[in-house]
């Protein structure tokens, strides 16, 4: 029989991640994971593996809102449900269609 000793999402690609006590599951996996991406000049997704210091973004999601915020530099949040324009990107070897949540 497994155990699960912790539990974790991922809410925006390369940024920290959540600890949960529990997570709905949804259709795409869980609730808030892997939702959310930066891209960077012509659409061009950024990670970790570029930009290191995207692991020390804070990411908090509730109240209906998403907010990323780092030591020193302050935070920024986007309406969850917020309607954007659709935008066409790649992720890896991946095209696919995201929302553009704003600045």
């Amino acid at each position: 029989m497994g155990r699960i000793a912790s539990l974790h999402v991922y809410p925006v690609k390369s940024c920290r991640g959540i600890d949960v006590m529990d997570a709905l599951v949804t259709p795409t996996g869980l609730e808030w994971d892997r939702r959310w991406m930066l891209l960077a000049a012509r659409n061009k997704f950024v990670t970790q593996r570029t930009h290191p210091l995207l692991a020390t973004i804070t990411v908090r999601v509730g109240g209906g809102k998403l907010e990323l915020s780092a030591d020193r530099q302050g935070s920024v949040s986007v309406d969850v449900q917020q309607p954007g324009e659709s935008r066409r990107t790649r992720v890896w070897d991946d095209d696919c269609n995201g929302i553009d949540a704003g600045e």
